[in-house]
Protein backbone atom coordinates (compact mmCIF):
# COMPACT_ATOMS: atom_id res chain seq x y z
CA UNK A 1 0.00 0.00 0.00
CA UNK A 2 1.44 3.08 -1.16
CA UNK A 3 2.00 6.49 1.87
CA UNK A 4 0.09 9.24 1.49
CA UNK A 5 3.04 12.09 0.42
CA UNK A 6 0.18 15.17 0.74
CA UNK A 7 -3.01 16.32 1.06
CA UNK A 8 -4.49 19.49 -0.90
CA UNK A 9 -8.06 21.52 0.00
CA UNK A 10 -10.29 20.58 -2.87
CA UNK A 11 -13.16 23.34 -0.65
CA UNK A 12 -16.51 21.88 0.84
CA UNK A 13 -19.43 20.09 -1.24
CA UNK A 14 -23.08 19.51 -0.07
CA UNK A 15 -23.78 15.67 0.43
CA UNK A 16 -26.96 13.76 1.51
CA UNK A 17 -27.14 10.89 4.37
CA UNK A 18 -30.11 9.02 3.86
CA UNK A 19 -31.43 6.51 6.56
CA UNK A 20 -34.05 4.46 6.86
CA UNK A 21 -35.12 3.19 10.34
CA UNK A 22 -36.38 -0.79 9.76
CA UNK A 23 -36.63 -3.37 11.98
CA UNK A 24 -35.26 -5.90 9.92
CA UNK A 25 -32.24 -3.80 8.60
CA UNK A 26 -33.71 -4.12 5.03
CA UNK A 27 -36.01 -2.46 3.30
CA UNK A 28 -37.62 -2.40 -0.10
CA UNK A 29 -37.41 0.36 -2.65
CA UNK A 30 -40.35 1.87 -4.80
CA UNK A 31 -39.75 -0.40 -7.97
CA UNK A 32 -39.91 -3.37 -5.50
CA UNK A 33 -35.90 -4.55 -5.31
CA UNK A 34 -35.06 -5.72 -1.80
CA UNK A 35 -31.54 -4.28 -0.65
CA UNK A 36 -30.10 -3.49 2.80
CA UNK A 37 -27.19 -2.01 4.10
CA UNK A 38 -23.99 -1.59 1.95
CA UNK A 39 -21.76 -3.63 4.73
CA UNK A 40 -23.90 -6.87 3.81
CA UNK A 41 -22.26 -6.06 0.04
CA UNK A 42 -19.11 -5.76 1.33
CA UNK A 43 -19.09 -8.67 3.55
CA UNK A 44 -20.62 -11.31 0.78
CA UNK A 45 -17.82 -10.00 -1.44
CA UNK A 46 -14.85 -10.46 0.99
CA UNK A 47 -16.42 -13.95 1.73
CA UNK A 48 -16.27 -14.72 -2.31
CA UNK A 49 -12.58 -13.32 -2.69
CA UNK A 50 -12.01 -15.81 0.37
CA UNK A 51 -13.53 -18.63 -0.69
CA UNK A 52 -11.95 -17.95 -3.77
CA UNK A 53 -8.23 -17.43 -2.36
CA UNK A 54 -9.19 -21.04 0.02
CA UNK A 55 -10.18 -22.78 -3.57
CA UNK A 56 -7.13 -22.07 -5.59
CA UNK A 57 -4.45 -20.80 -3.57
CA UNK A 58 -4.72 -22.48 -0.40
CA UNK A 59 -1.40 -22.43 1.27
CA UNK A 60 -0.94 -18.98 0.44
CA UNK A 61 -4.05 -18.05 2.15
CA UNK A 62 -3.62 -20.18 5.31
CA UNK A 63 -0.07 -18.89 6.05
CA UNK A 64 -2.12 -15.06 5.54
CA UNK A 65 -4.38 -16.77 8.30
CA UNK A 66 -2.04 -17.92 10.53
CA UNK A 67 -0.27 -14.70 10.30
CA UNK A 68 -3.34 -12.66 11.16
CA UNK A 69 -4.37 -15.02 13.73
CA UNK A 70 -0.67 -15.41 15.81
CA UNK A 71 -0.78 -12.49 18.60
CA UNK A 72 -3.23 -13.63 20.42
CA UNK A 73 -3.47 -17.03 22.08
CA UNK A 74 -7.65 -17.44 21.59
CA UNK A 75 -6.56 -16.54 18.38
CA UNK A 76 -3.94 -18.65 17.83
CA UNK A 77 -5.43 -22.14 19.24
CA UNK A 78 -8.58 -21.56 16.70
CA UNK A 79 -6.49 -20.91 14.13
CA UNK A 80 -4.39 -24.48 14.76
CA UNK A 81 -6.81 -25.97 15.79
CA UNK A 82 -8.57 -25.08 11.77
CA UNK A 83 -5.23 -25.61 10.71
CA UNK A 84 -4.78 -28.73 11.77
CA UNK A 85 -8.57 -29.91 10.78
CA UNK A 86 -7.03 -29.65 7.24
CA UNK A 87 -4.65 -32.07 7.71
CA UNK A 88 -1.32 -29.54 7.85
CA UNK A 89 0.93 -29.62 10.82
CA UNK A 90 2.66 -26.77 13.04
CA UNK A 91 6.31 -27.71 13.34
CA UNK A 92 9.01 -25.69 15.65
CA UNK A 93 11.31 -22.86 14.25
CA UNK A 94 14.05 -24.20 12.80
CA UNK A 95 17.81 -21.79 12.01
CA UNK A 96 17.29 -23.18 8.40
CA UNK A 97 14.00 -23.00 7.50
CA UNK A 98 12.41 -20.26 9.27
CA UNK A 99 11.93 -16.72 7.73
CA UNK A 100 9.93 -13.22 8.57
CA UNK A 101 7.24 -14.51 8.01
CA UNK A 102 5.04 -17.86 8.35
CA UNK A 103 7.30 -20.99 5.77
CA UNK A 104 5.21 -23.50 4.04
CA UNK A 105 7.20 -26.67 4.29
CA UNK A 106 6.76 -30.14 2.21
CA UNK A 107 4.39 -32.39 3.72
CA UNK A 108 1.61 -30.10 4.14
CA UNK A 109 3.63 -28.21 7.45
CA UNK A 110 3.67 -24.59 8.68
CA UNK A 111 6.49 -22.91 10.71
CA UNK A 112 6.17 -19.84 12.65
CA UNK A 113 8.08 -17.25 11.48
CA UNK A 114 11.79 -15.67 13.61
CA UNK A 115 9.78 -12.28 14.33
CA UNK A 116 7.51 -14.18 17.11
CA UNK A 117 10.60 -14.69 18.71
CA UNK A 118 11.43 -11.93 21.44
CA UNK A 119 15.14 -11.44 21.31
CA UNK A 120 15.65 -12.13 17.41
CA UNK A 121 15.60 -8.48 16.16
CA UNK A 122 15.32 -7.69 11.85
CA UNK A 123 18.79 -7.37 11.37
CA UNK A 124 20.05 -10.85 13.12
CA UNK A 125 16.98 -12.61 10.78
CA UNK A 126 18.24 -10.67 7.85
CA UNK A 127 21.82 -12.06 8.82
CA UNK A 128 20.85 -16.39 9.34
CA UNK A 129 19.00 -16.04 5.65
CA UNK A 130 22.01 -14.41 4.29
CA UNK A 131 24.38 -17.23 6.10
CA UNK A 132 22.57 -20.25 5.57
CA UNK A 133 21.54 -23.32 5.16
CA UNK A 134 23.83 -24.16 7.83
CA UNK A 135 25.68 -27.86 7.36
CA UNK A 136 26.74 -28.23 11.35
CA UNK A 137 26.48 -26.40 14.42
CA UNK A 138 30.01 -25.23 14.32
CA UNK A 139 29.10 -23.93 11.13
CA UNK A 140 26.53 -21.80 12.69
CA UNK A 141 29.44 -20.43 15.22
CA UNK A 142 32.61 -19.84 12.68
CA UNK A 143 33.47 -19.41 8.93
CA UNK A 144 35.85 -21.56 6.90
CA UNK A 145 39.17 -19.69 8.37
CA UNK A 146 38.45 -20.13 11.86
CA UNK A 147 36.78 -16.40 12.11
CA UNK A 148 33.27 -15.81 14.43
CA UNK A 149 30.98 -15.81 12.19
CA UNK A 150 27.83 -13.36 12.50
CA UNK A 151 28.12 -9.88 14.36
CA UNK A 152 24.41 -9.14 14.09
CA UNK A 153 23.09 -12.47 14.85
CA UNK A 154 24.46 -12.08 18.90
CA UNK A 155 24.68 -13.83 21.71
CA UNK A 156 21.17 -12.68 22.46
CA UNK A 157 19.17 -14.00 19.07
CA UNK A 158 21.42 -16.83 19.75
CA UNK A 159 20.45 -17.89 23.19
CA UNK A 160 16.85 -17.41 21.89
CA UNK A 161 17.36 -20.02 19.45
CA UNK A 162 18.69 -22.80 21.85
CA UNK A 163 16.00 -21.74 24.28
CA UNK A 164 13.20 -22.66 21.97
CA UNK A 165 15.18 -25.90 20.28
CA UNK A 166 15.60 -24.28 16.70
CA UNK A 167 18.45 -26.64 15.41
CA UNK A 168 16.88 -29.80 14.70
CA UNK A 169 17.60 -29.88 11.15
CA UNK A 170 21.54 -29.75 12.03
CA UNK A 171 21.43 -33.43 13.69
CA UNK A 172 23.40 -32.25 16.59
CA UNK A 173 21.27 -33.34 19.85
CA UNK A 174 20.75 -36.20 20.70
CA UNK A 175 22.83 -39.76 22.20
CA UNK A 176 26.35 -39.68 20.76
CA UNK A 177 25.21 -36.20 19.58
CA UNK A 178 27.59 -33.36 19.57
CA UNK A 179 25.71 -32.18 22.16
CA UNK A 180 23.72 -34.29 24.95
CA UNK A 181 20.66 -32.19 24.97
CA UNK A 182 19.61 -28.19 24.56
CA UNK A 183 20.73 -27.52 28.24
CA UNK A 184 24.32 -29.31 26.99
CA UNK A 185 24.13 -26.59 24.30
CA UNK A 186 23.14 -23.80 26.38
CA UNK A 187 25.66 -24.02 29.06
CA UNK A 188 29.14 -24.92 26.45
CA UNK A 189 27.59 -21.93 24.24
CA UNK A 190 26.00 -19.28 25.77
CA UNK A 191 27.16 -19.38 29.09
CA UNK A 192 31.31 -19.41 27.88
CA UNK A 193 30.48 -17.33 24.72
CA UNK A 194 33.71 -15.45 25.36
CA UNK A 195 36.12 -18.26 25.58
CA UNK A 196 34.94 -20.30 22.85
CA UNK A 197 35.45 -16.32 20.93
CA UNK A 198 38.80 -16.49 21.56
CA UNK A 199 41.42 -16.13 18.53
CA UNK A 200 44.77 -14.96 18.13
CA UNK A 201 47.60 -14.57 15.74
CA UNK A 202 49.65 -17.67 16.92
CA UNK A 203 46.46 -19.28 18.05
CA UNK A 204 43.96 -19.11 15.36
CA UNK A 205 41.81 -22.16 16.68
CA UNK A 206 42.08 -21.16 20.38
CA UNK A 207 37.93 -20.64 20.31
CA UNK A 208 36.94 -23.69 18.70
CA UNK A 209 39.18 -25.86 21.08
CA UNK A 210 37.95 -24.64 24.07
CA UNK A 211 34.45 -25.50 22.59
CA UNK A 212 35.22 -28.76 22.19
CA UNK A 213 37.22 -29.08 25.12
CA UNK A 214 33.60 -27.41 27.03
CA UNK A 215 31.37 -30.46 24.87
CA UNK A 216 33.34 -33.23 25.97
CA UNK A 217 33.13 -31.84 30.10
CA UNK A 218 30.29 -31.16 30.52
CA UNK A 219 28.36 -33.64 28.66
CA UNK A 220 27.35 -35.71 32.00
CA UNK A 221 27.11 -32.66 34.37
CA UNK A 222 24.08 -30.88 32.73
CA UNK A 223 20.78 -32.22 33.00
CA UNK A 224 17.94 -32.23 30.51
CA UNK A 225 15.55 -29.01 31.21
CA UNK A 226 12.42 -30.15 32.50
CA UNK A 227 8.81 -29.07 31.50
CA UNK A 228 8.61 -26.39 33.82
CA UNK A 229 11.94 -25.16 32.75
CA UNK A 230 10.68 -25.59 28.83
CA UNK A 231 7.63 -23.69 29.65
CA UNK A 232 9.67 -20.36 31.26
CA UNK A 233 11.74 -20.26 28.25
CA UNK A 234 8.69 -20.48 26.29
CA UNK A 235 6.76 -17.68 28.81
CA UNK A 236 10.15 -15.64 27.90
CA UNK A 237 10.22 -15.79 24.30
CA UNK A 238 6.48 -15.96 22.91
CA UNK A 239 4.75 -14.34 25.84
CA UNK A 240 2.95 -17.70 26.34
CA UNK A 241 3.64 -21.39 26.98
CA UNK A 242 4.40 -23.48 23.51
CA UNK A 243 2.63 -26.51 24.38
CA UNK A 244 4.08 -28.05 21.41
CA UNK A 245 7.72 -27.67 22.80
CA UNK A 246 6.85 -29.29 25.86
CA UNK A 247 5.81 -32.66 24.59
CA UNK A 248 7.66 -34.91 22.52
CA UNK A 249 7.36 -35.60 19.02
CA UNK A 250 7.30 -38.96 19.65
CA UNK A 251 3.90 -38.57 22.24
CA UNK A 252 2.56 -36.50 19.99
CA UNK A 253 2.88 -38.56 17.04
CA UNK A 254 1.06 -41.73 19.00
CA UNK A 255 -2.05 -39.22 20.17
CA UNK A 256 -2.41 -38.70 16.22
CA UNK A 257 -1.87 -42.30 15.09
CA UNK A 258 -4.64 -43.09 18.11
CA UNK A 259 -6.90 -40.11 16.85
CA UNK A 260 -6.62 -38.53 20.85
CA UNK A 261 -6.85 -35.40 19.69
CA UNK A 262 -5.96 -31.91 21.71
CA UNK A 263 -8.27 -30.19 23.89
CA UNK A 264 -8.04 -27.28 21.81
CA UNK A 265 -9.79 -29.61 19.17
CA UNK A 266 -12.76 -30.52 21.31
CA UNK A 267 -16.00 -31.85 19.25
CA UNK A 268 -18.27 -34.00 21.95
CA UNK A 269 -17.35 -35.81 25.12
CA UNK A 270 -14.57 -38.11 24.59
CA UNK A 271 -11.02 -38.84 25.01
CA UNK A 272 -8.61 -36.10 24.83
CA UNK A 273 -5.19 -34.77 25.36
CA UNK A 274 -3.60 -31.64 27.28
CA UNK A 275 -1.01 -29.98 29.38
CA UNK A 276 -1.85 -29.44 32.61
CA UNK A 277 -1.48 -25.74 34.60
CA UNK A 278 -2.48 -24.68 38.03
CA UNK A 279 -4.30 -27.01 40.21
CA UNK A 280 -6.73 -25.97 42.95
CA UNK A 281 -8.39 -27.97 45.63
CA UNK A 282 -12.08 -26.69 45.93
CA UNK A 283 -15.18 -27.82 47.50
CA UNK A 284 -18.52 -26.99 46.15
CA UNK A 285 -21.70 -25.16 48.42
CA UNK A 286 -22.81 -29.05 49.84
CA UNK A 287 -18.78 -29.50 50.56
CA UNK A 288 -18.03 -32.07 47.75
CA UNK A 289 -14.24 -31.59 46.94
CA UNK A 290 -12.93 -31.30 43.20
CA UNK A 291 -9.76 -29.79 42.19
CA UNK A 292 -9.85 -27.01 39.50
CA UNK A 293 -7.45 -27.27 36.93
CA UNK A 294 -5.74 -25.09 34.18
CA UNK A 295 -5.42 -27.22 31.02
CA UNK A 296 -3.73 -25.96 27.64
CA UNK A 297 -3.86 -27.28 24.34
CA UNK A 298 -1.50 -27.13 21.17
CA UNK A 299 -2.45 -23.57 20.57
CA UNK A 300 -1.71 -22.42 24.45
CA UNK A 301 -5.17 -21.24 25.15
CA UNK A 302 -5.69 -21.70 29.07
CA UNK A 303 -9.53 -23.26 29.85
CA UNK A 304 -10.68 -24.57 33.13
CA UNK A 305 -11.28 -27.63 33.81
CA UNK A 306 -13.49 -29.33 36.90
CA UNK A 307 -11.90 -32.47 38.10
CA UNK A 308 -14.15 -34.74 39.88
CA UNK A 309 -13.76 -38.09 42.41
CA UNK A 310 -9.96 -37.46 43.37
CA UNK A 311 -8.62 -39.79 46.11
CA UNK A 312 -5.94 -38.67 48.76
CA UNK A 313 -3.98 -41.79 46.83
CA UNK A 314 -4.33 -40.45 43.40
CA UNK A 315 -1.34 -38.92 42.28
CA UNK A 316 -0.94 -34.93 42.36
CA UNK A 317 -1.51 -33.38 38.68
CA UNK A 318 2.04 -31.51 38.59
CA UNK A 319 1.93 -28.32 36.54
CA UNK A 320 3.38 -28.76 32.98
CA UNK A 321 2.26 -32.98 33.02
CA UNK A 322 0.78 -34.07 29.99
CA UNK A 323 -2.44 -35.71 30.81
CA UNK A 324 -5.27 -37.84 28.48
CA UNK A 325 -8.47 -38.90 29.40
CA UNK A 326 -12.39 -38.78 29.04
CA UNK A 327 -13.54 -35.01 29.31
CA UNK A 328 -16.84 -33.56 28.75
CA UNK A 329 -17.59 -29.82 28.36
CA UNK A 330 -20.68 -27.61 29.75
CA UNK A 331 -21.10 -23.55 29.90
CA UNK A 332 -18.81 -23.70 33.14
CA UNK A 333 -16.21 -25.33 31.23
CA UNK A 334 -14.40 -28.75 30.61
CA UNK A 335 -15.10 -31.32 33.35
CA UNK A 336 -13.54 -35.18 33.67
CA UNK A 337 -13.40 -38.13 36.49
CA UNK A 338 -10.14 -38.46 38.51
CA UNK A 339 -10.16 -42.31 37.69
CA UNK A 340 -10.50 -41.47 33.85
CA UNK A 341 -7.12 -39.19 33.72
CA UNK A 342 -3.74 -40.47 32.91
CA UNK A 343 -0.77 -38.65 34.22
CA UNK A 344 2.49 -38.76 31.57
CA UNK A 345 5.35 -38.44 32.79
Amino acid sequence: MSNIVSVTFDGIEETCDLEIDDKDHQFYLANGVLTSNSHATGYAMISYQCAHLMTYHEESWLTAYLESMSNNPDDRAKAFSEIRALGYKIVPIDINHAGSGWTILPGKKFMPSFTTVKGIGDAAVAEILEERPYKSFEDVLWDENGFWKHSKFNKRALEALINIGAFQSLDCIGEDKLFSSYAHMYEVVITHINDIKKRTSKEPQKGRQEFYRLVKELRDKVESWNRKELALKSIEHFGSIDVGALIEPQLLDIFVNKGVQSIDEYEEKGVYWFCAGVSTPKKTKTGKTYTLLEIMGLGGKMYKCYVWGAKSSDPQIEPYSICFGEVSKSDFGFATQRWNLRILE
